[in-house]
């Protein structure tokens, strides 16, 4: 049981990679509470240095990682809770995903479900609008229908528009043209 979410500017890509989810899985004792293994890959990652992977359970720190480049991280995750995973690395926007483990009663986590997705930084850049940076780039929470875990493609969705609107509006006041409505 496994879904792919790719967040490159919030835009998806394929994903080919699964050693951490495989490292960590064989090496990690697996506890009933368990449900979800969250692995994350950092697409720009040679460019990227001092990167910090923070774990939330509402407002409480409960795991982190720091990693250099080419190194992946992954996280496991207890039912019915709610998380968030924060990403940071200086010079760069920070990253923000949501995720929720409730799962129905009948819904059984043996074996874990899996969830990767692939991390592109974006650079920081003096002069543009980051409100909507700061929002999560992505929930993710269990599908019924899927039966797996999965983000959700219409928030992902707005959220790359409003980014768009964003560095199109920046490129134009940049340019010294008329700023668009935003």
């Amino acid at each position: 049981m496994k879904n792919r979410l790719i967040l490159i500017l919030i835009f998806l890509l394929p994903l080919f990679s699964r050693g951490f989810a495989q490292k960590q899985l064989t090496k990690k004792g697996i506890d009933k509470d368990d449900c979800l293994a969250l692995v994350g890959y950092f697409s720009n990652s040679s460019l990227v240095r001092n990167i910090t992977v923070h774990l939330f359970m509402g407002s409480t720190l409960i795991d982190s990682a720091k990693t250099n480049s080419t190194k992946d991280f992954g996280f496991i995750l207890k039912r019915n809770k709610r998380y968030s995973l924060h990403i940071a690395s200086p010079g760069y926007y920070s990253r923000l995903l949501i995720v929720n483990t409730d799962l129905p009663d009948n819904v059984t986590s043996d074996p874990l479900f899996i969830f990767e997705f692939d991390l592109l930084f974006i650079k920081e850049m003096k002069g543009v609008d980051d409100f909507y940076l700061d929002f999560p780039i992505a929930t993710i929470s269990y599908d019924q229908k899927s039966k797996n875990f999965t983000f959700s493609r219409k928030y992902t969705e707005s959220m790359q528009n409003e980014v768009r609107k964003a560095e199109i509006d920046f490129k134009i006041h940049k340019s010294g043209k008329q700023k668009s409505t935003h």
